[in-house]
């Protein structure tokens, strides 16, 4: 059984931001394998630095996302599947994410260099299909850090 007291939003850690290593096992949860996807682990990890969905600026972000993808949708006249996602990763780009390091871009040459964070780079990466790969990683360990700041591992484990 589990006590819905101990479901209630740890609120001083929801609005903090804390570094979070995203997982890159690919597997079932993402449909593809680390070398499809060039993760290289154990040269460079990939961490995010991440504040939870359960904050009044997500909120907003959220209901400001959903109102650019209804124009957007209004314009087609039509919405789609993709609609729904975009809220949501856009919401994230703005009120969630705050970093990265380990994020980097292949170069022709086979070199490659680190992809700086900023705001609009999250967004493009958070927004554009081609990088659905990464947008995913990034939405499941945001998602585990709002399972943090619940609490739900801890119940689920019974402690």
């Amino acid at each position: 059984m589990v006590s819905i007291n101990s479901l209630v939003v740890d609120k001083s850690r929801a609005s903090k931001a804390e570094w979070r290593k995203v997982k890159t096992d690919g597997g079932d949860d993402f449909g593809y394998d680390d070398e499809e996807a060039g993760v290289v682990e154990e040269e460079n990890p990939f961490r995010v630095l991440v504040r939870s969905r359960h904050t009044k600026d997500y909120e907003k972000a959220r209901n400001k996302a959903l109102l650019y993808v209804r124009k957007q949708a209004q314009k087609r006249g039509q919405t789609n599947d993709l609609d729904f996602v975009m809220v949501d990763s856009l919401a994230v780009a703005e009120a969630c994410l705050e970093g990265w390091d380990g994020l980097e871009q292949a170069l022709p040459d086979g070199s490659s260099k680190p992809i700086v964070f900023s705001k609009d780079v999250a967004r493009k990466i958070m927004t554009d299909p081609d990088y659905h790969v990464v947008r995913d990683m990034i939405m499941m360990t945001v998602t585990e850090y709002d399972n943090a700041v619940l609490g739900v591992a801890e119940v689920a484990l019974g402690n």
